[in-house]
């Protein structure tokens, strides 16, 4: 009797090893997976985070953010901007350096801020209230001191190396070009 006891003792001990191994493996795999969806989904918000601040710096160096107040969106006045053809992703990898060109039209469309045009079109109505145009200008003024900052950080970030903004396009391109004759 005590054998059969001892032999039901050690079934016992080797299926609780086997049932703890195989959940033990089961935990391992959900949380690869788990960390691998995660590790996706970071990669792709860099990589997005990081092409829409290019975009942005490119936005900053073509001068289209409204950032005088005594021209339009602010006022009836249409600025003068003119239209710029600027370099993106400059190949600096290849003899003689090549760049993509990126511009910003200067059309009712791109130059259309609504709600600076719906300050505007308030303020310039004969019965406008005195005391919603103070707050309109001082919501105006804080708006352009916005428009004015992220224009001089974009364009101060522009300065830097594409290489920097994007790392993983160049780094692409080096290999590349490093594997091809």
């Amino acid at each position: 009797m005590s054998d059969t006891a001892a032999l039901d003792q050690k079934n016992e001990e080797l299926n609780n090893t086997t049932n703890k191994e195989e959940s033990s493996y089961a935990s391992k795999v959900v949380t690869f997976v788990i960390q691998t969806l995660i590790l996706c989904i970071f990669i792709i918000i860099y990589y997005t985070f990081s092409g829409a601040l290019l975009y942005s710096c490119k936005l900053g160096q073509s001068n289209i953010l409204p950032t005088d107040n005594k021209c339009e969106p602010y006022t009836d006045n249409k600025p003068t901007i003119q239209e710029k053809q600027i370099n993106i992703f400059t190949d600096t990898f290849i003899n003689p350096k090549n760049s993509m060109k990126l511009s910003f039209p200067h059309d009712k469309f791109n130059l259309s801020n609504k709600l600076l045009d719906m300050f505007r079109d308030y303020k310039n109505e004969p019965e406008s209230n005195f005391l919603a145009n103070y707050f309109i200008s001082i919501l105006e003024s804080l708006i352009q001191f916005f428009y004015i900052c992220m224009n001089f950080t974009l364009n101060m970030m522009n300065q830097l190396p594409e290489a920097i903004i994007v790392p993983s396009r160049f780094i692409a391109k080096a290999k590349t070009t490093a594997l091809c004759p």
